[in-house]
């Protein structure tokens, strides 16, 4: 079925790596039909926190043995199965072995249906790349089913900060003229303004997310809209646990912010059927927790 093309951009930034990946999706068909004749799709997003397969080096490696590598990956496919998404966009994982490793325990539990699709994220530092699971075969555009449109060199954060240097951002000039409603998704690494969320002693800290909204700066307006403001418990709005006293446990000195996200085109929102993070894992599996959004896409317009 025809669902639309992956497109993808990431944006390497000095204090750690942002993963920015775009979806490009035109509602023409249906995913999967339920018993009322609705068009539904599970998006979801979830950083592995440094998902890597034995045998392989990387430099920021969680796990150095091979059994810890293993329960790592038997973690994310257990929290893949529970939260069970058409098209899943992971990020931290440290090449394409790790990604066919993934789809092929998804496969072992029954779930064959996944294919994985992976592309090196440019990082040299870090080593992470951008990684799809998904349920719906990708249109090929210029040849090719996942794209990345990324600078070959990154400014650096305070020169754009400063307003020194321009954010690089070309995706958007891929994705419109198609004729493609956008969906930006992953681990951005930063607050997002519009959103309350549960942890609210802090601030944004860059502009990342107000660029990504504002897709096509030639229209009047912001053209995403972030799904977590559709979550009606303001609690539950945090995709990050950092573990500050790093004793495996959730501490008061802890800290739960939201810095996964969601970004909808607009023409989306009537459409969305929920919007919410699976808290259902712990610090054994990742750092993070996945980010879902259920779409009926019967009733969204399609894109002029």
């Amino acid at each position: 079925m025809k669902v639309g093309d992956r497109q993808s951009s990431q944006t390497v930034w000095l204090l750690r790596t942002v993963l920015v990946v775009t979806l490009a999706l035109p509602v023409v068909s249906a995913v999967a039909e339920d018993a009322a004749g609705k068009t539904t799709l599970r998006l979801a997003c979830f950083n592995t926190q440094v998902l890597t397969v034995p045998g392989e080096w990387s430099r920021l490696a969680r796990f150095r043995f091979s059994p810890g590598r293993l329960r790592h990956l038997e973690g994310i496919a257990a929290v893949i199965e529970a939260v069970n998404p058409d098209i899943l966009v992971l990020s931290e994982v440290t090449s394409s072995a790790t990604v066919a490793t993934l789809a092929e325990i998804l496969r072992e539990k029954g779930l064959g249906d996944f294919r994985g699709y992976h592309l090196d994220g440019r990082d040299s530092f870090t080593g992470f790349d951008v990684a799809f699971l998904s349920r719906v075969p990708p249109d090929s555009v210029a040849g090719a089913t996942v794209h990345l449109f990324a600078p070959a060199k990154m400014p650096r954060l305070k020169a754009v900060q400063a307003g020194q240097d321009a954010l690089p951002w070309t995706a958007e000039r891929e994705i419109l003229p198609r004729g493609y409603l956008p969906i930006v998704l992953g681990d951005l690494n930063d607050y997002d303004p519009d959103v309350p969320m549960a942890d609210d002693y802090r601030t944004t800290q860059t502009e990342v997310l107000r660029h990504l909204k504002d897709i096509n700066p030639e229209a009047e307006g912001i053209e995403l809209v972030n799904a977590a403001q559709f979550m009606p418990r303001i609690a539950d709005r945090f995709s990050s646990h950092w573990d500050y006293n790093e004793n495996g446990a959730a501490d008061g000195d802890d800290v739960f912010t939201l810095i996964d996200h969601i970004l909808l085109d607009q023409r989306f929102v009537p459409g969305l059927r929920r919007a919410f993070i699976c808290h259902a894992s712990s610090l054994e599996v990742s750092d993070h927790f996945p980010v879902v959004v259920d779409l009926d896409l019967s009733v969204v317009p399609q894109a002029p």
